[in-house]
């Protein structure tokens, strides 16, 4: 199996060549943050919006971030801006983590490696902070 991981500055693409089928994933490239709280949890579940926990507060990725922000009056924040990651952003960092995994295959056990091709977001070099992130996650 190879995959191809395009990490655009809208939107991040995986393609997967596997044994059988050619499997494509996408997924939009922003988030939104809302309070936590016991009935802000039970609304997103019961809308099987997924959500990420951080400290007080409730990211929801990807294009649920869309429909959320409408109803809570929430900004929508790109992962990617400026052609890469802020470095003091960890919420951005940590939902970059979580869509990059999301989009990969999971792993199939010791030493049995997949070969993972990546386009960074424009002018982001390997050896730049946003760059040196996406390896270690990758």
């Amino acid at each position: 199996m190879t995959v191809a991981l395009d990490l655009g500055s809208s939107e991040f693409r995986s393609l997967r060549n596997t044994e059988s089928q050619l499997l494509a994933r996408r997924i939009e490239a922003i988030y939104t943050v809302v309070s936590d709280s016991p009935q802000q949890r039970q609304q997103l579940l019961a809308a099987n919006i997924p959500f990420l926990k951080s400290a007080c507060q409730l990211i929801v990725p990807g294009s649920s971030a869309r429909a959320v922000s409408e109803l809570q009056r929430t900004p929508i924040v790109p992962i990617i801006d400026g052609g890469g990651i802020p470095v003091d952003d960890p919420i951005g960092r940590q939902v970059l983590a979580g869509l990059i995994t999301s989009l990969l295959p999971n792993v199939s056990g010791r030493g049995n490696l997949t070969p993972c091709y990546a386009t960074l977001p424009t002018e982001t070099t390997t050896e730049s902070p946003t760059g040196d992130f996406i390896d270690r996650v990758l």
